[in-house]
């Protein structure tokens, strides 16, 4: 099944400070895409993922969220550091981090912490077969906008979650959803577009909340 993109940008005032503040612990995971058989690959209309010169590269060029998943283990309550870098041009799209997700194409499970080449973001969770906003779209300074870089830290530790954007933290919320589940990347764009995003430089902490 595919998960049809609808972005309203909010343009409106969002917290400033993180609502709980969290400890990171020992490091689970560092992935420098050294190899292409650790985390999905595939090829497809429209799609293309895999690991491509040491980055992670996903190009899409459908409206719906095309999601690539690191084959091995489940994580619970973890802190997630990654880069990512937008290729193409276009701005109206979405890229980012899943955690606790599923690899299934029948459904969308985990939550999603996206941001957009127009310097937007949102936290969503899978649910009943389509992605719902936790933390709606809106616009944040931090967030680079067009061909750029952006590092990304997401926070899943118990029923907290948080997205910080070139070290400024941009949005938080609870939910109690889901308890663990696997790690992904995710990407989608306009119709009639193609975004190419690469990612680089994934390390997963074990983490608590203070």
């Amino acid at each position: 099944m595919r998960y049809v993109m609808i972005m309203v940008v909010v343009l409106v005032g969002c917290t400033t400070r993180p609502q709980c503040d969290y400890t990171v612990g020992e490091r689970l995971l560092e992935e420098r895409f050294d190899t292409a058989f650790a985390w999905e690959h595939a090829a497809m209309d429209g799609v293309t993922l895999g690991v491509v010169d040491g980055m992670y590269e996903m190009q899409v060029e459908v409206n719906s969220y095309v999601r690539g998943f690191y084959r091995t283990g489940r994580f619970d309550d973890i802190v997630i550091d990654i880069v990512a870098q937008q290729v193409s041009t276009e701005t109206n799209n979405a890229f980012g981090v899943v955690c606790r997700g599923a690899v299934s194409q029948e459904q969308a499970t985990g939550y999603y912490f996206m941001i957009g080449g127009d310097g937007s973001y949102t936290i969503q969770k899978g649910q009943d077969g389509d992605l719902k906003p936790l933390v709606n779209w809106a616009r944040h300074d931090a967030i680079n906008r067009g061909r750029a870089f952006n590092r990304l830290r997401v926070i899943c530790v118990e029923d907290y979650l948080a997205l910080y954007v070139n070290g400024h933290f941009v949005a938080d919320v609870y939910d109690q959803s889901y308890k663990s589940g696997r790690i992904g990347l995710v990407a989608t764009t306009a119709a009639n577009t193609l975004s190419e995003i690469r990612f680089d430089d994934v390390i997963v902490f074990q983490a608590n909340l203070k």
